[in-house]
């Protein structure tokens, strides 16, 4: 099959890691499969992974640099004679349409409703299209004067990835036209490190307990709550704590009004060694706020028997209430849809001095990971293309 799977941007995030983890897969079960991504993919964290991937083509209107660059200089042109500000927005639209013809896709598969939402409608009904919904329907819902219906209307079959998201979409969404099935994410498994050396790069012994928390550097993903917590919670424990927090920097989180000076407190900006740091943690945390889909960093943090700490939030208590046993500590959430850093400071310490608890959950975490494999996720897609395309 040649397909097409697009997304926003090549950035270290859930869904780009699910996109690149998806497209190396389909590529070594010997499909074409062609990457475009909205923004520019160069620099990105996973563009390197990405590009040096066999079987997998790059394509973004950046990487045709003289067109990107001639779009632009129209696009500034029009603009400052009063015209359209949105010339480049158009030529993308018109590369992708080129991408699909060219390469003779049989199915797109779309990661970002917002990317994608006016260039769908420029092609038939008859195109099959696939979405695989990250939580966002739910959120553009909200957004005042944005509707993702003429994106909607095209799409085949809408991809939910947690029976959370489902529920949701079968009951508010009731514009929706398309099926929608459920495909867990997949995750691949890190090659396994003992996280000795990330450790001991940011001065932590081997007997202080660990928190961290790994993921994009937005408000959303609850970072404050993170930091609040642990400077409470660690003032009523003796034993030796830290808190590393991978993804990002002391200016995003003066941004959000915290000032980091404590020594134990660990900053890691954006890198591909994310496994190294998730192994040199006891804890993972995912503090979530306002909507969540199925996080992979969650899952991530269980593949390497991590408990997690986590709101109860999308399809978070689905991964945490595995079959084989829980495997981390839910969070309520308050009527704002976001956790407090109050319960989020009992649940730290709770693993602290209740080393059963904690033996308990890490025990389970490898095993609830089972339903997330890379190879059954692909498996489940595979399945879905062909019926599409045979339909």
């Amino acid at each position: 099959m040649n397909i097409l799977l697009s997304t926003w941007s090549l950035q270290l995030g859930g869904t780009e890691v699910m996109v690149s983890n998806l497209a190396s897969e389909l590529a070594k079960r010997g499909h074409r499969v062609i990457v475009f991504v909205e923004s520019n993919p160069r620099g990105a964290s996973l563009h390197k992974k990405m590009a040096r991937l066999p079987g997998i083509t790059l394509r973004s209107l950046h990487t045709v640099p003289i067109l990107n660059f001639v779009a632009w200089k129209v696009n500034a042109l029009s603009a400052a004679l009063g015209g359209p500000t949105h010339i480049h927005k158009m030529c993308t639209n018109g590369f992708f349409a080129f991408c699909v013809w060219w390469y003779r896709i049989d199915v797109i598969h779309s990661h970002s409703a917002y990317a994608d939402h006016l260039r769908m409608a420029k092609f038939s009904p008859a195109k099959k299209v696939v979405f695989t919904d990250h939580n966002e329907i739910a959120y553009w819902a909200q957004q005042p004067n944005f509707s993702l219906q003429p994106f909607l209307r095209q799409v085949s079959t809408i991809v939910s990835v947690s029976y959370a998201g489902k529920k949701w979409l079968t009951e508010e969404a009731s514009l929706l036209t398309a099926p929608v099935e459920v495909i867990y994410n997949g995750v691949a498994k890190a090659t396994q490190t003992a996280g000795y050396a990330a450790r001991a790069a940011l001065g932590i012994g081997s007997d202080a307990f660990v928190f961290g928390m790994v993921g994009r550097a937005s408000r959303q993903k609850g970072w404050h709550l993170a930091v609040e917590a642990f400077l409470s919670f660690q003032t009523r424990t003796k034993r030796t704590t830290h808190l590393i927090l991978v993804g990002v920097t002391k200016a995003f989180l003066r941004q959000n009004g915290l000032s980091i000076t404590e020594t134990n407190i660990h900053l890691v900006e954006e890198t591909p060694l994310v496994g190294d740091y998730i192994e040199a943690m006891d804890v993972g945390l995912a503090p979530s706020c306002y909507y969540e889909g199925l996080p992979t960093t969650v899952i991530e943090y269980l593949l390497a028997n991590k408990p997690v700490i986590a709101s109860e939030l999308g399809g978070i208590p689905e991964i945490v209430h595995a079959p084989s046993g829980t495997c981390g500590q839910l969070l309520p959430l308050t009527a704002e849809k976001e956790p407090r850093s109050v319960d989020l400071a009992e649940a730290m310490e709770r693993y602290v001095l209740n080393e059963a608890l904690y033996a308990q959950h890490s025990q389970a975490a490898s095993q609830a990971t089972l339903r997330f494999r890379m190879e059954t996720c692909v498996d489940q897609y595979c399945s879905l293309y062909n019926r599409l395309i045979h339909a």
